[in-house]
């Protein structure tokens, strides 16, 4: 794959996993003004969206990458967010986060992304 196909790769998973968290702030009763998990709004998803999708925009390909300079004596680390066990997609939830607070979680099986789990409940 050339670099420029992994940038987009990159960039379309971002945009991915924005747009579930949209729709899981949405499901959970919020407006896009009400504090998100991650977030000050859930406008702020939008606006991320939206720099993933400006190929002319940098930022986004940082988003996700684990820097390893940091160790726990200068800056504690956030927690590891569970990935999806069907596309590998990062989810919003901690692995730490209780299952019985998750959304689209299956037992037996693990957690799954909104769009996987949507594609499973409707086959």
């Amino acid at each position: 794959m050339t670099k420029l196909n992994e940038e987009i790769v990159h960039r379309m998973k971002m945009i991915i996993e924005d747009a579930q968290k949209i729709i899981i702030h949405l499901n959970e009763g919020k407006s896009l003004e009400d504090q998100a998990r991650d977030a000050d709004d859930g406008y702020t998803y939008f606006s991320n969206i939206l720099i993933a999708a400006d190929l002319n925009d940098l930022e986004s390909l940082s988003w996700g990458k684990r820097n390893h300079l940091n160790n726990s004596l200068t800056k504690p680390e956030k927690p590891m967010k569970e990935l999806c066990v069907s596309c590998e997609i990062e989810t919003p939830y901690d692995k730490t986060e209780n299952i019985n607070n998750r959304h689209n979680y299956i037992r037996g099986v693990g957690q799954l992304c909104y769009m996987c789990h949507e594609h499973s409940v409707h086959d």
